[in-house]
């Protein structure tokens, strides 16, 4: 197995995979505005873990690996990768005259100091656990040593869910939202306004994969067009709407349904849709109570109509579905699926009895982005009609984001899933287990015992039955209440040309204004 997976890494360092050029004339110049529907609470380059952040910062910064069109692992900062026959050994040749947005030559000094940050601050620095060591043998070579085998080491490194950004050793040595934003992606940096905007510019000394013939992913051969790109941060999504008709932006993302059926009216507007873009969630919170009560968790899972909830939340954009991976993944499983969309407020009603729940309250935080409001306010109501006293707080999502990093109020708060069932089972690790996980669960041997046997073996059979373990776990522990699957509704300005939707992100390069 190892000898396969190390001859299909060098196919894909040899020849990356990337999407034909587009037709259009592209013209070079302007400003690409663009409204999100929400911003970040920190722009740090290893503590991003969101849709939101990737879209600002991907721009900015890059990686050894990346993801390609299909999730797939692709190089982009490395030319080459050779992986030992026993599995423990990575290693890697950096491409030559790559240039940071200051000016430097980024070196392996650089690369060795970035994941050395990383492992410190990046919330999924649990994927490094194994490492070792991390070598420099001369300017252009990183050597990662493992103490055990981890078959999704490869992946890891290559995932949008929290980028193992490479930015100057100098800036490397740096404390957690202490460095200048200097990476060597194809904008740099211009300024950051919370809850305003971002501003990103061209960067001229930008050094493209040349062995690839176009964009692929977040990787392949990146061309930028336009001077400038204004991301401006609009929550709601009237506003976002409202902007586009009049011009103020030339792209909008997370457009409700009604809208869209009447943009699509508009010749001057195209409609660019994600049939999966992520999975809602509810996090519970172990370690407060009442929620710290494995009954109340399980009351409040019972309680639950998805249908109407997943309705609620994406106008009819969506697919019940119980499994923490989409259709189709070699992952998929029935574990879980019988606590999956009970709907039953009898049965709840009689667990919330069994539990000892004496009525106290349930704070839940909810985000002011419009599904989410619409979550909140119809799970509310079907958990008070099932006797939980629910407290629904809203809040902007960096409040919410900040707040859910800790153990202190909330009980439960809306999310989203959108790079780990894109990226495949592995990403779930440090939600599910390990001190950053989003239920604040501790001391789970079970949940810990199956996460073991997924990353140490080999055998692709042993890591399925773990991952289907792992996820009975965390139906049965209601770690987290999966909602479903939604998708996501993207409109441009006709004078927006080739952009091309993806599920990782938004992607601003090899776009430009006709």
């Amino acid at each position: 197995m190892m000898k396969l997976r190390k001859l299909l890494i060098a196919g894909l360092c040899l020849s990356v995979v990337s999407m034909p050029m587009l037709a259009e004339a592209q013209k070079k110049g302007g400003e690409i505005l663009v409204g999100m529907y929400v911003g970040a609470n920190s722009i740090d380059p290893h503590f991003s873990a969101s849709y939101p952040t990737r879209t600002m910062l991907y721009p900015l910064y890059e990686t050894l690996f990346t993801v390609g069109e299909t999730g797939t692992p692709i190089p982009m900062l490395a030319e080459e990768l050779a992986i030992s026959a026993d599995g423990l050994t990575y290693d890697f040749k950096l491409r030559q005259g790559v240039k940071f947005h200051n000016g430097k030559t980024m070196t392996a000094e650089d690369v060795k100091a970035s994941l050395e940050r990383y492992a410190r601050f990046s919330p999924d620095r649990i994927s490094f656990a194994p490492v070792t060591a991390i070598e420099t043998p001369d300017p252009y070579r990183v050597v990662i040593r493992l103490k055990e085998v981890s078959p999704s080491f490869l992946d890891r490194l290559a995932s949008p869910t929290s980028p193992t950004s490479i930015i100057p050793s100098e800036q490397a040595s740096r404390e957690l939202n202490k460095t200048d934003n200097i990476g060597t992606g194809p904008f740099r940096f211009g300024e950051w306004v919370p809850d305003s905007h971002m501003t990103l510019e061209r960067f001229d000394g930008y050094s493209p994969n040349m062995k690839a013939t176009g964009p692929d992913g977040f990787g392949g051969r990146k061309t930028v067009w336009a001077d400038r790109v204004r991301l401006r941060f609009l929550p709601e999504a009237s506003a976002r709407v409202a902007a586009l008709e009049s011009g103020q932006v030339h792209f909008i993302e997370d457009v409700p349904q009604p809208s869209v059926k009447r943009l699509q009216g508009n010749a001057k507007i195209a409609i660019e849709n994600l049939a999966a873009f992520q999975m809602p969630v509810v996090y519970l919170n172990h370690a407060l109570a009442p929620t710290n009560n494995v009954g109340v968790r399980r009351a409040i899972q019972a309680a639950l109509d998805m249908d109407e909830v997943m309705l609620a939340a994406s106008g009819g954009v969506h697919k019940l579905n119980h499994a923490w991976v989409y259709d189709g993944n070699a992952f998929h499983n029935d574990g879980g699926k019988a606590l999956y969309n009970i709907n039953d407020a009898a049965k709840a009603k009689q667990i919330l009895k069994d539990s000892g729940y004496k009525g106290e309250p349930i704070i839940f935080n909810v985000a002011s982005i419009a599904w989410m409001q619409r979550v909140g306010v119809l799970v509310t109501e079907q958990l008070k009609a099932a006797g939980l006293n629910v407290e629904l707080r809203s809040m902007d999502w960096p409040t919410l984001a900040s707040m859910a990093n800790g153990n202190a109020g909330w009980n439960m708060a809306t999310s989203g899933f959108g790079s780990q069932p894109f990226v495949g089972a592995w990403s779930y690790q440090r939600l599910f287990v390990g001190e950053f996980n989003l239920a604040r669960a501790v001391d789970d041997k079970v949940m810990e015992e199956a996460w073991s046997r997924f990353n140490n073996s080999l055998d692709v059979e042993k890591r399925k039955a773990a991952w289907r373990d792992i996820q009975t776990r965390s139906y049965d522990q209601v770690y987290v209440v999966k909602l479903g699957d939604m998708g996501m509704s993207h409109a441009r300005s006709a004078q927006l040309k080739g952009f091309r939707a993806y599920a990782g992100a938004t992607r601003l390069w090899d776009t430009w204004l006709d």
